[in-house]
């Protein structure tokens, strides 16, 4: 091979490495998103439960107060070690304070505040489709861990079990 040839397979070898590079960038900056906003979503599905703990009333209370204080209770776990994974693999830079409260705070605000079992049964809803939606996106790219991977899983099948209280309770 001559120079000029072995220097232009040499430039496209790479180009093709810095396209990579930037591709397997651009889906660990996706990834940092997406499990930001379900870590979010935990933490305002999490408040509002605890509210409605606290605010449930009638004849029902007693198994309301129950039921929601077990829900809130079973995110506690799941969103302490979210956030841990977040921190483990993008850093202390990758959850912000503010950042967070403002997401919180926008879910929040797309629910309706006293309609507790419906709003539940929504948060619980979204919360899964988030949850499903990053873990097929990750394994798709070849991107999901193993330990991801675990936790992405139990999540979500916690999460199916509270929305089978919630459908209960509604019957």
């Amino acid at each position: 091979m001559n120079g000029n040839k072995l220097r232009s397979v040499f430039l496209k070898h790479a180009d093709e490495v810095d396209d990579a590079q930037e591709e397997a960038s651009d889906i660990e900056s996706d990834a940092k998103a997406n499990l930001t906003k379900i870590l979010a979503h935990m933490r305002a599905a999490s408040m509002h439960y605890q509210h409605a703990h606290w605010q449930t009333e009638g004849e029902t209370f007693y198994g309301d107060h129950l039921m929601y204080g077990r829900l809130y209770d079973s995110l506690d776990p799941h969103i302490d070690t979210l956030a841990e994974k977040i921190v483990g693999y993008y850093g202390t830079d990758a959850l912000s304070t503010i950042e967070q409260t403002k997401q919180v705070a926008e879910i929040a605000s797309e629910y309706c505040e006293d309609c507790f079992i419906k709003t539940s049964l929504a948060f619980e809803e979204a919360l899964c489709n988030a949850i499903v939606t990053e873990f097929d996106r990750q394994e798709e790219a070849g991107t999901l861990k193993l330990g991801m991977n675990d936790f992405l899983a139990a999540a979500c099948n916690d999460r199916d079990t509270a929305k089978y209280l919630l459908k209960q309770r509604l019957k």
